[in-house]
């Protein structure tokens, strides 16, 4: 742990950790509705791109959750590379164990840590990709910082963060429940869409040292069976 961190990180952070524990069976749940052709496989596709993933690499995916995009530059990187799978909670991870297993990927390592403070050799890896957890960071700028050293020159980062409510149709029963008092509103920081504003996140990447800096905005489709599964889902 860093000597910056206060005891409201501290306590942030085991908030985060207890939450996507305990939402982990409701993503192994769901995992065919999140991951279904158009969903988050189309996210995965984008940052595989942008990150020209090769054979041989070594790849770092950071809030890798069940594994993704990690299991997917697995089976790009063969025999010869590695992905390392590192996240918050072991039992989002443990999903992605029996995944990665279930799929014969061999080359696959996952690690249970807070990206925050977590070790990190620098020029360690080729590639670090992350889908939708950056936003969670405390310090995103200090993570990016953290994620440009552990690259190798020559390194590629892609990064994805939700965009803001207003953009993002399963956001909208938020509002709903907000005004009837069911929630409680979001305090200001880290959240699902604390980086979504235009142009927040690149500012931050370059900020980091990173350059030759793309940025961009890819709609996906979350499709169930009914209004009622829907409501189950999120």
């Amino acid at each position: 742990m860093s000597n910056t961190e206060t005891r409201g990180d501290q306590a942030y952070k085991a908030g985060v950790r207890e939450e996507w524990t305990t939402a982990a069976a409701g993503w192994q749940k769901w995992f065919e509705t999140t991951e279904a052709p158009g969903a988050g496989p189309a996210v995965t596709a984008v940052l595989l791109e942008q990150a020209a993933v090769q054979v041989g690499d070594r790849v770092l995916d950071v809030g890798a959750g069940y594994g993704e995009p990690g299991l997917s530059a697995a089976a790009m990187v063969g025999p010869t590379g590695t992905v390392t799978c590192l996240d918050i909670s072991g039992d989002m991870l443990a999903f992605a164990e029996t995944r990665a297993r279930d799929a014969g990927l061999a080359n696959v390592a996952v690690v249970e840590a807070d990206i925050e403070d977590h070790p990190l050799e620098p020029a360690s890896y080729d590639v670090v990709l992350s889908r939708a957890a950056l936003m969670y960071a405390t310090d995103p700028l200090s993570t990016l910082r953290r994620l440009h050293r552990a690259l190798r020159a020559g390194g590629r980062l892609a990064v994805s963060v939700w965009a803001t409510p207003d953009k993002v149709a399963f956001a909208v029963p938020v509002g709903v429940m907000l005004e009837m008092g069911v929630i409680d509103p979001p305090s200001d920081g880290p959240g699902p869409f604390a980086l979504g504003a235009d142009g927040a996140l690149e500012q931050l990447v370059r900020s980091a040292g990173f350059v030759e800096v793309c940025a961009g905005t890819r709609v996906v489709t979350y499709e169930t069976a009914s209004p009622a599964a829907c409501t189950q889902w999120i």
